[in-house]
């Protein structure tokens, strides 16, 4: 599943996406550089993410322990090559 993601204002939250078929929000983290899959997650969950002033803090009350979750295969040069820009 290829679900694109697209870069946040958050301290935690790295980029966010959402693939409306399956209904899987995928989420890459600051910290980690980890990249992770939440599966049957409402299209208004994700909205209301993504219009958040915290998305960290909507992360952790509203999707965090809610949603089963599995860790994807992250975009490492996508990652790598934002890095990578920036040095």
């Amino acid at each position: 599943m290829d679900i694109q993601l697209h870069d946040v204002k958050s301290s935690n939250i790295e980029a966010i996406g959402f693939d409306e078929q399956s209904s899987t929000l995928r989420i890459a983290f600051h910290a980690t550089a980890d990249v992770y899959d939440y599966a049957s997650v409402p299209q208004r969950v994700y909205s209301l993410l993504l219009a958040s002033p915290s998305k960290g803090e909507f992360f952790r009350e509203h999707i965090k322990d809610r949603y089963r979750f599995t860790k994807a295969n992250p975009t490492k040069e996508r990652i790598m090559s934002k890095k990578q820009a920036v040095t």
